[in-house]
């Protein structure tokens, strides 16, 4: 009765050891293909938003802008969210970082027609990203 029951138990183990290995290359392969995907997101990402050092200038897939600094502030604080992984940032948050007088985003863009739409996302209600 015991060596039976010690033999089902090594053919269980030799099954899970099998399962074991078998799902380790699955995620090996799973890890590759994501690590492929973010380099060709970046690659992407890399040339469709480009900037000057103060952000007084930009250019968002093939088109230009010229900021004003608010502005400018503006998109850097979006960007640099952006490359920390976390886009989404609150329009209130944005207006207080950049001192605004203004309690809208639009007002600050008002001279630049289209770059707001073009530069800035609304992800949410008063929730806005970098639109790259």
């Amino acid at each position: 009765m015991l060596p039976q029951r010690v033999k089902r138990l090594e053919q269980e183990n030799k099954k899970i050891r099998q399962l074991l290995r078998q799902q380790k290359a699955e995620n090996s392969q799973r890890l590759k293909a994501l690590k492929r995907n973010k380099q060709k997101e970046a690659r992407a990402t890399a040339g469709a938003f480009m900037h000057s050092n103060d952000y007084r200038w930009v250019r968002v897939r093939g088109r230009e802008y010229r900021l004003t600094s608010m502005q400018a502030q503006v998109i850097q604080l979006l960007h640099k969210a952006h490359l920390e992984g976390k886009p989404e940032i609150g329009v209130h948050h944005i207006l207080v970082e950049i001192d605004a007088r203004s309690s809208r985003l639009r007002d600050i863009f008002r001279s630049r027609p289209g770059s707001l739409s073009n530069l800035v996302e609304k992800t949410g209600r008063g929730i806005v990203c970098l639109n790259i």
